[in-house]
């Protein structure tokens, strides 16, 4: 159950790596998505071209990895086309 691959549809569709974390807000770039979660935490994916997705390296994910933000807290997401 949930998303693990590139669909498009007109229907939401849950992901399948975000399935136990409670998100608060999403954002969607051209190429890469963000989500917010209770406690500040960030999870990214997508294309990772410019380093856009913030994990510290160009490669591009699939599914949703944490991003390190070390001691800070996220109040609030937002993705544009890089």
């Amino acid at each position: 159950e949930g998303a693990d691959e590139r669909q498009v549809g007109p229907e939401p569709v849950q992901i399948a790596g975000l399935r136990w974390k409670s998100v608060l807000e999403i954002a969607c770039g051209e190429a890469h998505n963000l989500a917010r979660c209770v406690g500040g935490t960030v999870y990214s994916w997508g294309l990772g071209g410019s380093g856009r997705l913030g994990l510290g390296h160009y490669k591009s994910v699939q599914q949703p990895a944490k991003v390190d933000l070390g001691d800070k807290v996220c109040v609030a997401v937002a993705c544009g086309f890089y």
